[in-house]
């Protein structure tokens, strides 16, 4: 009794040394850091009260109001229509909430055919496993069954290709110039 008693003791008093060690390696990190943070230089965050001030200061040349900003693009529109063709067709809004639109529905249209497949599956494997005598319809069942399985494959294929799609549509956009928000819902 006598031993565990000192058994005890020693390992509290290894538990409260090791404890203080640790506490002392944490206290030089916190004043390493205090430090590192007095040496830092104190930045200022803008705030939109800010800008506010330095506009009202310094007006900001360059922007122009929606009434100016019309007029060239209407004048910019009818001298490209020869020229540009193409390339002004998908630097609309309109061409994009569209080709949005094409590829969600690729996309879904996959899904629900994936989903589908399966579910065809599932009741497949049922039907088989349920067949008792092995020799009536099972062979048949297992032929539709293989035959859903590769569909099955072409499917998830093609549903991948709507995700790729899908995930390369907003940076396709981006690149060709089109506002963010065209592609939102």
């Amino acid at each position: 009794m006598k031993k565990l008693f000192l058994f005890l003791g020693v390992l509290f008093v290894f538990t409260v040394a090791t404890s203080f060690a640790e506490d002392s390696d944490l206290v030089k990190l916190a004043k390493q850091e205090k430090e590192r943070r007095a040496k830092t230089h104190a930045t200022k965050t803008l705030t939109n009260q800010d800008i506010e001030e330095v506009r009202k200061k310094q007006p900001i040349t360059g922007i122009e109001t929606s009434e100016e900003q019309t007029q060239p693009a209407e004048e910019a529109e009818q001298a490209g229509k020869g020229e540009k063709g193409k390339e002004e067709s998908t630097n609309t809004e309109e061409y994009w909430r569209q080709r949005k639109q094409q590829v969600d529905q690729q996309l879904n249209d996959a899904q629900t055919k994936v989903e589908q497949l399966q579910s065809e599956i599932n009741q497949l494997s049922t039907a088989f496993y349920a067949e008792g005598d092995g020799v009536g319809q099972r062979p048949v069942i297992k032929q539709e069954w293989d035959e859903r399985l590769k569909a099955l494959d072409d499917a998830k294929r093609d549903l991948q290709s709507a995700q790729q799609q899908s995930e390369g549509l907003e940076d396709e956009a981006r690149k060709a110039g089109a506002l963010p928000g065209w592609l939102r819902d």
